[in-house]
């Protein structure tokens, strides 16, 4: 059980991570067509 649930948060933290960075990048890309 503990094992499955370590790569679940493993998993979880990864796919966060994942999305924060794209929304970074999303902001960036967009934020010179504003201008």
């Amino acid at each position: 059980y503990m094992r499955g649930r370590l790569t679940l948060d493993k998993v979880n933290s990864a796919i966060n991570e994942m999305a924060v960075y794209a929304e970074a990048n999303m902001q960036l890309v967009a934020a010179p067509r504003k201008k």
